[in-house]
C-alpha cells in the first residue's frame, strides 16, 4: 500500500480510507462501513497496521470491528504474530480482543480480525493492535474513531 507521509488515501480490501501514517493515530468521523487506519507499522520484512470498521450505529451506540492488515515485502516466508487491543473507558486499561499467528509467504498479505465491538455513545473507539516475529516486536498501532452519538 505504500503509504508514506502525514495524510494520503490508500486501499484496503477495496475500500477507500483516510490514513494517518507514521506517526500520530488513524482519527475519522463515525459513519457505517467506513474503514479508519492507523499508521503503518515496520516489522523487519513485514509491514502491517490497525484498522476499524464502524460495522453499524444505534441509539445508544455503535460498532466497530477492529483488524491488523500485514504484507510480506520479504523474498521468504515469515511468521508473525499478533495482538488486537480495545480501550475498556470503565477500567482506563487495554483489553486484547484477539490473538493469532500466520505464515506470510513472500510477497503475501493476510488480515487479523477481532471479534466487532460494542461501543456507548460518548465514547471514542481506541483500538490497537502489535505485531511480532521470532525476533522482535512491532510498535502498536492505533486507531481512534470518534463517537458518533
Amino acid at each position: 500500500m505504500g503509504l508514506r507521509g502525514s495524510r494520503r488515501l490508500a486501499a484496503v480490501t477495496g475500500a477507500a480510507v483516510l490514513v494517518t501514517a507514521l506517526s500520530g493515530t488513524g482519527v475519522a468521523s463515525a459513519r457505517t462501513s467506513e474503514i479508519i487506519c492507523g499508521p503503518e507499522v515496520d516489522l523487519g520484512p513485514v509491514v502491517y497496521q490497525t484498522c476499524s470498521e464502524v460495522v453499524g450505529s444505534w441509539s445508544t451506540g455503535y460498532g466497530t470491528q477492529p483488524f491488523i492488515y500485514a504484507r510480506n515485502r520479504g523474498i521468504a516466508a515469515t511468521d508473525v504474530s499478533i495482538t488486537i487491543q480495545r480501550w475498556n473507558h470503565s477500567t482506563s486499561t487495554w483489553e486484547t480482543t484477539a490473538t493469532g499467528s500466520k505464515t506470510l509467504g513472500p510477497g503475501g498479505d493476510t488480515h487479523f480480525f477481532s471479534t466487532n465491538l460494542d461501543w456507548a455513545c460518548g465514547g471514542d473507539a481506541r483500538e490497537r493492535g502489535q505485531a511480532s516475529s521470532e525476533s522482535e516486536t512491532g510498535d502498536w498501532s492505533e486507531v481512534l474513531v470518534p463517537a458518533e452519538c
